[in-house]
């Protein structure tokens, strides 16, 4: 009988992050700016005192410089507490009134559906849309589904799981036309666009969008802060009373120095130099070639990888199912090697029912445990893959080995 036994581990653990789908490391330039205002603009942006109002100058020149990257005004950026809050705003927001009818891709992240499932209690009728066995939605199937007593539709710009980028801009279209054929401002149209920034365009106008998520903690900012773009006309319903601040839409005093640095690391992660796709892809690639060679039983979910680079996935992200391991197993062991990888959501990673997103591509629950999440990011090199491959091999091996005892 074979012995199971792990590869030994090295003197020096080479710490090797590959969750950055969950979070990012703050980029370097983004930390001193944080560090900076934290230290020097200190007071409440709504005070009318000097250093008031020092503060409130440094807010309104980072929501000028996000709008300009979304090519939008300044008055359509309202700062948030991050993700989770800027699209319970806008579900929440929008469905404040009597109910109507929704439209929702299965894939969509809680912080999406569980709010609509909060509507339909109160009466709200959701259709929910079919994704493929790569997770892609196709823009035919939400036209498919608007009525005209739709108020919202809801994708996904790009999953956090298994990294499919949905065809906003062709959505937004197709919206578009029932809107102007219909003569109505319904559906209004909204994206949780976190992973999406430096894959692909954040132009609201190109995308025709009239909501949308952005989270600093995806892009290497820091966290705690995210924002929601809201065209002008669209009527949204506060969720958080108080102060009245950001347009008298979110109350909460703004943390100024995290909305600058969120500011730099969107301009960073969106200019050419910045983002880094490119090298992330190459990156990625070359991890999965690896595991392909070196790994039996190893099997790429979501949207296939092209070689020419056009492809409807996210350039940082690999969700791999290795036959006969679980998941969570693996990234425990892994972790002992100084190795740090997803396992679906982390939002959900302490939830033991199986991912909705991999359900919905129709992975059984047993391919679903097996599942790993790779999110590379620009500070991942090719010396960090030759590193989890000089370790993956053989922890794989040995779960399956002690498996078979």
């Amino acid at each position: 009988m074979e012995i199971a036994t792990m590869p030994k581990k090295p003197k020096e653990i080479r710490e090797v992050y590959m969750d950055n789908a969950a979070a990012t490391k703050m980029d370097a330039s983004v930390f001193d700016m944080f560090i900076k205002k934290s230290k020097e603009v200190y007071a409440n942006p709504s005070s009318i005192h000097s250093p008031g109002c020092v503060a409130r100058k440094d807010v309104e020149v980072a929501r000028s410089a996000i709008s300009r990257i979304l090519h939008t005004q300044p008055d359509t950026i309202l700062f948030t507490s991050g993700a989770t809050e800027s699209c319970n705003l806008a579900i929440s927001g929008v469905l404040s009134g009597d109910p109507g009818h929704v439209i929702a891709v299965r894939t969509e992240h809680h912080a999406v559906l569980y709010p609509i499932a909060a509507a339909e209690k109160r009466g709200w009728s959701v259709t929910y849309i079919d994704v493929d066995e790569y997770g892609r939605v196709a823009a035919q199937d939400i036209a498919r589904a608007i009525t005209n007593k739709t108020i919202l539709v809801c994708v996904m710009y790009a999953n956090n799981e298994m990294g499919a980028i949905a065809p906003i801009a062709e959505i937004g279209k197709t919206i578009l036309k029932w809107r102007k054929k219909q003569q109505t401002v319904f559906p209004y149209f909204f994206t949780d666009a976190c992973q999406i920034p430096g894959n692909a365009t954040l132009d609201v106008e190109k995308l025709h969008v009239d909501l949308m998520t952005l989270s600093s903690a995806k892009i290497h900012g820091p966290k705690g802060v995210g924002l929601l773009y809201k065209r002008r006309g669209v009527v949204v319903s506060p969720q958080l009373l108080g102060g009245g601040q950001e347009f008298g839409l979110r109350a909460g005093t703004e943390h100024g120095a995290a909305i600058v640095a969120f500011a730099k690391a969107l301009e960073v992660a969106t200019n050419t130099e910045g983002n880094q796709c490119a090298q992330i892809r190459e990156v990625r690639n070359y991890l999965w070639q690896c595991i392909v060679k070196n790994i039996p039983g190893a099997h790429l979910h979501g949207p296939k990888i092209e070689t020419n680079g056009d492809e409807a996935r996210l350039a940082n992200n690999l969700l791999i199912s290795f036959e006969g391991i679980e998941g969570e197993v693996l990234q425990l062991y892994l972790d002992a090697y100084g190795i740090y990888v997803g396992v679906g959501a982390a939002c959900t990673v302490e939830e033991s029912e199986k991912s909705h997103v991999l359900e919905a591509m129709g992975l059984s629950a047993d391919i679903a445990n097996t599942t790993i999440r790779w999110s590379m990011s620009k500070y991942t090199t090719n010396e960090d893959v030759d590193y989890v491959m000089k370790y993956l091999p053989g922890v794989v091996e040995t779960i399956r080995l002690s498996h078979d005892i």
